[in-house]
């Protein structure tokens, strides 16, 4: 069996477990169209390679956040 025709069931089979389970075996189709997408690959590159400094980023101002408003609830 070929490359293609497995791909083929392959989407065949996450549409049919997405009509009939949950709908996040739809995922896959996007996926593949991202893979498809050179507009969508940049987006995609950019977010994982950035990823270690927005998580830097989301602790700090997590943190910031937690202090700011436990100070403004001790005012009260």
């Amino acid at each position: 069996m070929s490359m293609c025709g497995l791909s083929v069931q392959l989407f065949v089979a996450m549409s049919v477990l997405g009509t009939v389970f949950r709908g996040y075996f739809f995922a896959f189709h996007l996926l593949n169209i991202v893979n498809n997408n050179q507009l969508l690959k940049g987006v995609i590159q950019a977010v994982t390679q950035n990823g270690p400094s927005y998580l830097c980023f989301s602790v700090i101002y997590s943190h910031y956040t937690a202090i700011l408003l436990s100070s403004s609830s001790r005012a009260y």
